[in-house]
């Protein structure tokens, strides 16, 4: 539900609500990866968005799922 309201905040160009959508998301569900690719797509496209502010998070979610392909590229993005 919070990736999907994520998106479509974001396809409307509202980043400070999809970034709200996402925080509430990873709040609630931390181990939910999509909401983590979410943050990440967003911190790299949306203007005015940091992409240093997302490492931390990808950092802590590579501990917790080393084996997920998607954190390591988006790390390597960065």
């Amino acid at each position: 539900m919070f990736y999907y309201l994520f998106y479509s905040y974001f396809s409307q160009k509202d980043y400070d609500n999809a970034k709200k959508a996402l925080e509430a998301g990873n709040k609630k569900y931390p181990e939910n990866e999509k909401l983590i690719e979410g943050l990440l797509a967003l911190y790299s496209t949306a203007p005015g968005y940091n992409i240093e502010g997302i490492t931390d998070i990808l950092n802590d979610a590579i501990k917790e799922k080393p084996e997920n392909p998607g954190l390591w590229s988006g790390l390597g993005i960065i």
